[in-house]
C-alpha cells in the first residue's frame, strides 16, 4: 500500500468513525508520523485487501476504530488459505487418519501426508512413531497434541502479522544470539 493510499484509508476511517477517530491530526508532524507508522505496517499489502479488511472491521466492530494491528490481522485472515486455519482438533484428526493409513512402519510417508504445522506438532510431541505407540483414543494424548499444535499455530500467526523489516531484525538478532552462544 502506498503512502497516498494510507492517507485515503485513514480519511475513510475518520469518516466511518466520525466522533472517535480524527484525521488529519492537528499538527502536520503528527499527521506525517501517523501516516508513516501505518505505512510501515501496511506497505506489503495490496490496497484492495486493506480496504476490504478495514470495511469488514467497520461493519463487525462499529463502536471503535480499528488499530493498524487489527487491520493487519484481518488482512492476514482474509488471505490465509483454509488449510492453514485448521484447529487443533482438526489437526489431531489428520494425524489419526495418517496413523491409520501408514502406521508404525511407514512414519516418513505418514509425516509427508500432513501439513507443515501439523508435522511440527507431531515432531514436538515425540514423533510419528510416538503417536503410533500412544493410545490414540486417549483424551490426555489428544489434549497434549492439541495444546502443542495450538501453540505452534499461534506462533506462526503472530509471526505472519509482522512487517518484513521486523522479521529481518528478528532473524538477525536470533542469528547473533546463536553465534554468541557458540563462541
Amino acid at each position: 500500500m502506498k503512502k497516498t493510499n494510507v492517507v485515503k484509508l485513514l480519511t475513510f476511517l475518520s469518516h466511518a468513525y466520525a466522533q472517535r477517530m480524527k484525521f488529519p491530526l492537528k499538527g502536520q508532524k503528527q499527521t506525517e508520523m501517523m501516516v508513516e507508522v501505518w505505512h510501515e505496517f501496511l506497505e506489503r499489502y495490496e490496497d484492495r485487501l486493506i480496504l476490504t479488511a478495514a470495511k469488514k472491521l467497520a461493519v463487525n466492530n462499529s463502536d471503535w476504530p480499528p488499530s493498524v494491528g487489527a487491520i493487519v490481522k484481518e488482512a492476514e485472515d482474509i488471505v490465509t488459505p483454509a488449510e492453514d486455519k485448521i484447529t487443533g482438533d482438526e489437526a489431531w484428526k489428520l494425524v489419526l487418519k495418517a496413523v491409520r493409513k501408514y502406521g508404525y512402519y511407514k512414519p516418513d510417508e505418514g509425516m509427508n501426508s500432513l501439513p507443515e504445522k501439523v508435522q511440527e506438532a507431531v515432531k514436538n510431541f515425540g514423533g510419528f512413531r510416538a503417536i503410533c505407540h500412544s493410545k490414540a483414543n486417549s483424551s490426555y494424548v489428544r489434549k497434549q497434541f492439541v495444546e502443542i499444535y495450538d501453540s505452534i499455530a499461534e506462533r506462526y500467526r503472530k509471526y505472519n502479522y509482522l512487517p518484513e523489516s521486523v522479521k529481518e531484525n528478528l532473524k538477525k538478532l536470533n542469528d547473533d544470539c546463536d553465534q554468541n552462544y557458540l563462541e
